[in-house]
């Protein structure tokens, strides 16, 4: 007979009484992603604790989960019954949340934080418990989850749980903001407010010309719907000084990368102020291929490559800021390999009249334009490429533990590596003497000009 191991046998005893604590508790193993991730979480171990403090963690997840089936429902009174005691302003947020277009009955909720429990004789009482809501948009991508993190506070009465406290721990979402509309087209899933009911066709019909005109530039397909977002305000905006940007997540693991959860945001109230210059097409063009390019590019792409192209690929010329004596001076203060070892463009002001950003968009739009004009399309692709079949092996020591830390560039020792190694291969030159290329390239443009 083999000797049992000892680690086995505290194994099995644990497992066993885990089992049997949640039978009693009516518990179920499907309440949690994985045993390991709750005990990680903050505090989320007490879901298993047989005491006051833990019961109640796991009353008001069961109210928290059939309440979250009501996002979506149209009916806001199914939301509010399982309230008590709300300022105005929460309960219009989740009246807002009862007309949200997500996949009704489709939301998920998993507490990530535990709370404050408060005994007394009148009620009790669990404050600021976290938990995140994941939902699917009804009409868009039914294997994309997004989520919201919100702090919950409760009230016992009668024995029944109550929400008595809603307040976001990260951004508010769009739907949260107000009523939200929905509209559809052949590669887009539009949610508006009321505020841009005339300009909604305008904007679907620009989105699906400029989606069209860039998947023929760049010859890719897309993987649609995308969601679009058309923020009426602009102190509900924070997508910068631009009128839409496009966002996606990264996901990495020991099989590289996974882009998800990618849509378009539209500042409609800049839109308003815009002239009939096609400005706002030539930036939708930009996003969009941004929307191409994301799930064909891995995190460590060069920011000025990444723009570049977007700018290149949307022919949006911004050279002539390097015209004249002040584009001169514009001009000498680039660098490449701070753009390189930059997360995104214009990160400190500096330069005549503190246009950083707008300065480092135009060099990137050049040297874009100089390795195609020069070398040849061809060979820049498969310069883009190669980042993306760069063996993991070699970059694998160099991935961030924690990718979400702050706002330093977490890719910028890969990016530096990769990018002076693509370049000296593909162009045979380094990226200092890449820049200097460029900004002779700019130089001759503006004497012919």
């Amino acid at each position: 007979m083999k000797k049992v191991h000892k680690g086995f046998v505290i194994g099995l005893v644990t497992f066993v009484f885990l089992v049997v604590f949640m039978v009693h508790n009516e518990f179920h193993i499907a309440d949690f992603p994985s045993l390991s991730s709750v005990f990680a979480q903050d505090g989320i171990g007490v879901l298993f604790e047989p005491t006051d403090m833990g019961k109640a963690h796991r009353e008001v997840q069961k109210l928290l989960r059939s309440w979250a089936a009501n996002i979506g429902r149209q009916n806001s009174a199914l939301l509010l019954e399982a309230t008590a005691n709300l300022d105005s302003k929460t309960k219009e947020m989740i009246q807002n949340l009862a007309k949200a277009p997500v996949e009704v009955a489709g939301s998920r909720v998993s507490l990530k934080k535990a709370g404050q429990l408060k005994q007394n004789p009148t009620g009790n009482m669990l404050q600021n418990v976290q938990a995140e809501i994941q939902y699917r948009y009804k009409d868009g991508k039914q294997d994309e989850w997004y989520s919201l993190v919100r702090s919950f506070s409760f009230v016992q009465q009668g024995g029944q749980w109550k929400i008595t406290a809603y307040q976001p721990v990260d951004s508010l979402a769009f739907f949260e903001t107000g009523p939200t509309l929905e509209k559809k087209s052949q590669h887009f899933v539009y949610l508006y407010q009321a505020p841009n009911e005339q300009q909604i066709d305008r904007v679907i019909g620009e989105t699906e010309k400029a989606y069209q005109e860039v998947g023929n530039i760049l010859k890719l397909k897309g993987k649609p719907p995308y969601p679009v977002l058309l923020y009426p305000r602009e102190s509900m905006w924070q997508g910068g000084p631009t009128v839409a940007t496009a966002s996606s997540q990264y996901y990495m693991d020991a099989a590289g990368y996974k882009v998800t959860n990618q849509y378009v945001s539209i500042n409609m109230e800049a839109l308003e102020k815009t002239a009939d210059d096609h400005s706002f097409y030539t930036t939708l063009k930009h996003e969009l291929v941004h929307v191409y390019q994301f799930p064909n590019l891995p995190p460590y792409v060069p920011v000025w490559l990444l723009e570049g192209m977007a700018m290149y690929y949307s022919s949006d010329d911004k050279s002539y800021l390097f015209r004249g004596s002040v584009g001169k001076q514009r001009l000498n203060e680039i660098v490449l390999s701070k753009l390189t070892a930059s997360e995104q463009l214009g990160e400190a002001a500096y330069g005549v009249n503190s246009d950083k950003q707008q300065q480092e968009y135009a060099f990137s739009y050049c040297t874009v334009q100089y390795l195609v004009a020069t070398y040849g399309e061809t060979k820049f692709k498969a310069f883009v490429q190669s980042y993306s079949d760069t063996p993991w092996p070699e970059i694998a020591d160099d991935i961030p533990a924690d990718i979400h830390r702050g706002k330093q560039n977490k890719w910028e020792k890969i990016t530096t590596k990769l990018t002076d190694k693509y370049v000296k291969q593909y162009f045979g030159l380094t990226e200092k003497q890449l820049e200097e290329k460029v900004k002779n390239h700019i130089s001759q443009m503006d004497t012919e000009s």
